[in-house]
């Protein structure tokens, strides 16, 4: 697996000069840190003197760098006169841009006026605006991601065509994006048997502790879940179960489709918008008791509840 470029840190910069002093060259401390000869051309290039490297000066340099716009301002002296004039007149940015266009003069497009109001020279002109302006996605940090999955390509066949039970697959049902509160649903393939439990937030520390029992309770084989970040420490929750998990693909929720039909039909009692600080354990039981013994087409009309007890009953007898 490719290593994820990070920026030289102030450790690395102290070895780089320290190797320079005894005259290595650039390949020989790449390879020390573990990086391409080039990373170390650049950084002696960018962060060095003519004559030297010193590890201090480096830093501070890398640091300055890193306070330096790497864009121009585009909208400085006259553009900055002819947007906060429009903007005074209680235009929009689209506007704004529209007009400056028609009449030929040099105008910076919307996106950049919106993305100036959030700058501290443009944050004056935001009461101007009929709404709070273009919300832009912002990038996830680096550190949001879920290593050393194991994918779904590599379950057994056996799950894949429903032979035996035991076989689950998990997601959680969010509330309002204000709210952290949520619930962690689980949903036998064979049976279509779910289990749900309520959590205070959508952290993986919370998952592992009230989705642990329930998986050792009921001897699952395995889970199949989504990309979501509350499944960031599943090494740790299968340790501690003995239930193997699997990920489905990223936007691919057709690979954990039972789970999601059923988290539909659990919406049916808590709809889009419902606030699961304000629900009850004793409510999501009682309502997880109605779906488990809602009779489903899929099954000829028996219940979850009946076939998870059928599978139960046969392999205990």
């Amino acid at each position: 697996m490719p290593r994820t470029y990070e920026q030289i840190n102030g450790y690395e910069r102290e070895v780089i000069a320290l190797m320079l002093k005894k005259g290595s060259s650039c390949s020989e401390i790449a390879r020390e840190l573990k990086r391409a000869s080039s990373t170390i051309g650049r950084e002696i290039q960018r962060n060095g003197l003519p004559d030297a490297y010193a590890s201090r000066r480096a830093n501070q340099r890398a640091q300055l760098r890193l306070k330096t716009p790497r864009r121009p301002r585009k909208i400085v002296g006259p553009v900055a006169r002819r947007v906060s004039k429009g903007l005074k007149e209680y235009w929009s940015p689209e506007q704004i841009e529209g007009r400056g266009t028609k009449e030929g003069k040099e105008i910076p497009c919307a996106m950049t006026i919106y993305r100036y109001l959030e700058t501290s020279e443009g944050t004056g002109f935001q009461n101007y605006l009929r709404g709070p302006g273009k919300a832009r996605r912002r990038n996830r940090k680096v550190r949001e991601r879920i290593h050393n999955r194991v994918m779904i390509d590599q379950r057994p066949p056996e799950v894949d065509a429903k032979q035996e039970s035991g076989h689950w697959e998990g997601d959680t049902v969010r509330g309002p994006m204000k709210t952290s509160h949520c619930v962690v649903t689980m949903v036998e393939r064979c049976s279509q048997y779910l289990v749900a439990r309520l959590l205070g937030d959508r952290s993986a520390f919370e998952l592992n502790k009230r989705a642990a029992g329930p998986m050792r309770a009921y001897q699952m084989k395995s889970l199949t879940v989504d990309n979501g970040m509350e499944f960031a420490s599943h090494e740790k929750l299968q340790k501690r179960t003995g239930t193997m998990i699997y990920f489905a693909h990223p936007k691919s929720p057709w690979e954990r489709g039972l789970n999601e039909q059923v988290n539909g039909l659990l919406r049916q009692f808590f709809p889009k918008g419902t606030d699961f600080s304000q629900v009850t354990p004793a409510q999501l039981r009682w309502a997880v008791e109605k779906l488990n013994n809602r009779p489903r087409k899929s099954l000829d009309y028996q219940t979850p509840n009946e076939v998870f007890n059928g599978f139960t009953f046969a392999l205990v007898n």
